[in-house]
């Protein structure tokens, strides 16, 4: 190759650039954007949108919001209360957000005697109480009626409908091992977590995925974190927030052999809420947290 050969390779003209759009078959292009276009959004970002979002009904969770464009991740072994707590959660955030529930690991019916037991604060409420909480959560509370396993596709449809067609703007998906994907089918969990990431950013909602923790040999002593979720680490690595549930065994444990008394039982912790990650905010940190059995809700001080 001679030199003005050479000198030419280097060039980008017009013709190269028209052909490389005729070869294209996307706009990708169309998002390069220059820094100036976002001077309005960053001032706000440090002016209070980096401190917006629904706050955690615990005190001691102050500090942690979910904000809206946002996917959280709530992990931890089985049996440790994901579900439950997760469930207390958002009978608070339907007092401002139109809230939707895709469990595929229990009924409608289970879910929302659920929801009243905490509402209510009794396991066995009347019917009256029972009807009044359905109407009192009509147009806030959306349920999506599919037991047992499902699909990527049938979740994100779900997701995309709720948001455009029905405003709501909280998502739980209980949970990623009913989606049809194999544990260790990485690129597809990536794939499918990816999707949700997406979806949040575009739909300007809250989604919740509840994820299992790898079983390990003692569930007394190892608290699981974000490493210890099931499958693929890029399932963490994409989302915004992850949040780990933990039961305290030891408790338990000490309560049965006789090691810990009634009175000093209140003291200790039913177990805890660790905040493994918040993408926009920089405090991460541990609550703990009392259960109350007859109404299943939970407390961040001795009950």
């Amino acid at each position: 190759m001679s030199l003005e050969e050479k000198l030419q390779s280097l060039v980008v003209n017009e013709d190269k650039i028209k052909n490389y759009f005729f070869v294209r078959d996307s706009d990708e292009y169309r998002k390069i954007k220059s820094p100036d276009l976002f001077i309005d959004d960053t001032i706000k970002y440090f002016t209070g949108e980096i401190q917006s979002g629904a706050y955690l009904p615990f005190d001691k969770a102050e500090n942690f919001r979910l904000r809206l464009g946002e996917t959280s991740i709530w992990s931890g072994y089985s049996g440790h209360g994901k579900s439950m707590l997760l469930s207390y959660i958002t009978l608070k955030l339907i007092e401002n957000y139109k809230t939707m529930i895709c469990s595929f690991e229990m009924s409608c019916r289970s879910t929302l005697a659920r929801y009243i037991r905490q509402s209510v604060g009794t396991s066995e409420p009347t019917n009256q109480a029972i009807t009044d909480f359905c109407n009192s959560v009509v147009g806030k509370l959306f349920l999506y009626d599919q037991l047992g396993s499902t699909n990527p596709t049938a979740v994100l449809s779900v997701i995309y409908y709720g948001a455009e067609q029905l405003g709501i703007k909280h998502f739980v998906v209980d949970s990623l091992m009913k989606c049809s994907i194999n544990e260790d089918d990485y690129n597809g969990q990536k794939k499918f977590v990816d999707q949700l990431c997406i979806a949040a950013r575009d739909l300007n909602i809250h989604i919740h995925l509840i994820a299992h923790s790898r079983k390990t040999i003692d569930e007394t002593t190892h608290t699981p974190s974000k490493f210890d979720v099931a499958g693929s680490a890029t399932i963490t690595n994409l989302a915004d927030n992850c949040i780990s549930i933990y039961r305290n065994k030891k408790k338990e444990k000490d309560i049965l052999d006789g090691k810990l008394n009634e009175d000093d039982a209140k003291l200790v912790p039913d177990g805890f809420m660790a905040v493994n990650k918040q993408r926009h905010f920089e405090w991460e940190g541990s609550v703990p947290l009392w259960f109350q059995p007859k109404s299943l809700r939970y407390r961040d001080k001795p009950i």
